[in-house]
C-alpha cells in the first residue's frame, strides 16, 4: 500500500518518525534548518535549488513535510536508507556488514543480469574506497545512488 505521494507505508512511517524527532518541542512544525537536516537524515545532500524550495515554505507542518518529502523522493530517484540497507542485505547473506565480489556475482547471476567479470570488478573497485575487497554499506550506498550504471 502506498500514500498519495507514492510512498510505501513503511517509508511514510519513517518520514513521520523523523519529523517527530525534529519537532522536539511538539509544536507541530519544523523550520528550514530542521527540514534540511531531515533530508540529510534520509541520506540526501540538498542542492541549492532544493534549499531555495524549502526557504519558500512558510510553515512546515506534517502535511507540507510529507508532500515535500514524497515529491522529493519520487523526483530524485534516490534510494532511502532503509531501502539501501534492504538491498545490501540481499548481497550480505553472511551478515558480515560487507559485500565481496563473489557475493555480487551470485546475486547478479541469480537475477539474470548480463555483466562480465571485468565489468563487475571495475564497478566494485570504483566503490570499494579503502580497497580492502569488502564493500561496506557506505560504498554500496554510493554504488546504488550513483548516476553511473552499477550492479
Amino acid at each position: 500500500m502506498s500514500t498519495k505521494q507514492g510512498l510505501s507505508e513503511d517509508m511514510s512511517q519513517e518520514l513521520m518518525a523523523t519529523f517527530k524527532m525534529l519537532d522536539q518541542n511538539d509544536e507541530g512544525s519544523i523550520d528550514f534548518n530542521k527540514m534540511t537536516l531531515a533530508l540529510k537524515v534520509h541520506g540526501f545532500e540538498p542542492s541549492a535549488e532544493t534549499l531555495a524550495q524549502i526557504k519558500k515554505m512558510e510553515t512546515i507542518g506534517p502535511p507540507e513535510y510529507m508532500t515535500f518529502m514524497g515529491n522529493f523522493l519520487s523526483e530524485s530517484g534516490h534510494w532511502c536508507k532503509n531501502e539501501v540497507q534492504e538491498a545490501f542485505d540481499v548481497f550480505d547473506k553472511e551478515r558480515t556488514a560487507t559485500i565481496t565480489i563473489p557475493q555480487i556475482k551470485r546475486v547478479i547471476n541469480r537475477i539474470g543480469e548480463k555483466l562480465t567479470d571485468p565489468e563487475i570488478d571495475q564497478q566494485y573497485f570504483q566503490f570499494d574506497m579503502n580497497n580492502d575487497m569488502a564493500l561496506d554499506i557506505g560504498g554500496f550506498t554510493r554504488a546504488v545512488t550513483s548516476e553511473a550504471k552499477t550492479f
